[in-house]
């Protein structure tokens, strides 16, 4: 049966410049990583990584993941859009971490970003069961043990999001999305959530150039690396992102009540489910 997707999408489509991670992994010292954690989470030590170690063994398992996801496909893990592929990235990771002993979760964000401020026409639709499908977004959160300088470990969360590049396409990254009645009767009631990351347009919404500065940082990161460490700044950042998506333009400036623990509280306890 032959692929049916959709072409190859050209560098120059998307809102960002950044392309996804194409690293070189050394394959012993990918193993010597996993050992250390096996070890770990098997109780069999009480000392995790390197914070370096943590990076590659994090590069290694989005890289994994995006290739997985267009293994079938004549798009690679480097050129796919990512577009509807967070299900089988969501489903690889957390099969692969779950094995490994590592605590691992997997959650839709639609689930995750509390109330949303809409019309009487979107609650009709929201209970017939439609949502915007940029927030039917499939992600993970692991958990990695760190070693410190003086041989402590804590264990620290990391976002797992290897296909956030299919929400940076210019198509449905402008301001055009708000008004679009085709695309409203589809459900699109705002632009992707990449859209709310670049600095212009959060400055236009009455962001601090700070922080739309941090927050297209953050975009670009996750575009490249697929994944984040999540502190409460960058589960604000990321979390806003995915809220202002589900608003309508009328409701855009209105201050987002969630605080980064508040997203990070409902990352942690939202019901663990894979969505392939």
């Amino acid at each position: 049966m032959g692929y049916k997707g959709v072409e190859i999408t050209s560098q120059d489509e998307y809102i960002y410049d950044t392309i996804p991670y194409n690293p070189e992994f050394d394959i012993d010292e990918l193993v010597v990583i996993q050992n250390k954690l096996q070890d770990y989470t098997s109780g069999r030590t009480n000392e995790g990584i390197t914070s370096k170690e943590a990076e590659i063994f994090l590069d290694w398992v989005t890289f994994n993941a995006r290739s997985y996801a267009t293994k079938d496909t004549p798009e690679s893990a480097i050129t796919s859009s990512m577009l509807a592929k967070c299900a089988p990235t969501q489903c690889v990771n957390y099969e692969l971490l779950s094995k490994m002993g590592l605590d691992v979760r997997a959650f839709n964000m639609g689930e995750c970003i509390g109330s949303i401020p809409m019309t009487q026409a979107d609650r009709e639709k929201v209970e017939s069961g439609w949502l915007s499908n940029a927030l039917r977004h499939a992600v993970s959160l692991v958990k990695i043990p760190i070693v410190d300088n003086n041989r402590n470990t804590q264990e620290y969360e990391f976002l797992l999001d290897p296909t956030f590049r299919q929400f940076c396409l210019k198509e449905k990254c402008n301001s055009d999305v708000f008004y679009n009645q085709e695309l409203l009767d589809k459900g699109y009631i705002a632009p992707h959530p990449g859209y709310f990351m670049q600095a212009n347009n959060l400055m236009q919404l009455g962001a601090s150039e700070e922080v739309a500065r941090k927050s297209e940082g953050l975009g670009r990161l996750i575009v490249s690396r697929g994944y984040f460490y999540l502190n409460e700044e960058n589960a604000k950042l990321y979390g806003d992102a995915f809220q202002r998506a589900s608003r309508r333009v009328e409701f855009q400036r209105l201050p987002i009540q969630m605080r980064g623990r508040d997203y990070i509280d409902n990352f942690e306890n939202t019901r663990n489910h894979t969505y392939a």
